[in-house]
């Protein structure tokens, strides 16, 4: 594993796609994306979306976030 100077990895890392079915969400909305570092989840509101259509979605998108085609970039800590 490479680092840089401090000691962080400079290996690229591929977030994480995930979809949890919420109880509620805001202003009766279907569905709210929520990001953190190294993860996205899609939060839908509970028979806003089938199951079939969650699988699906979550196979397509980890299929663009593993092949390169979507990242995140986080600012670096020591600049914010």
């Amino acid at each position: 594993m490479t680092q840089d100077a401090s000691g962080q990895s400079t290996e690229r890392r591929h977030p994480d796609v995930q979809m949890k079915f919420v109880s509620a969400l805001p202003d009766g909305r279907a569905v709210v994306p929520a990001e953190q570092e190294g993860k996205f989840i899609w939060l839908i509101a509970e028979g806003a979306m089938t199951d079939q259509c969650r699988r699906e979605m979550r196979d397509y998108l980890r299929h663009i976030v593993r092949s390169g085609m979507w990242t995140q970039n986080w600012p670096d800590p020591r600049t914010c």
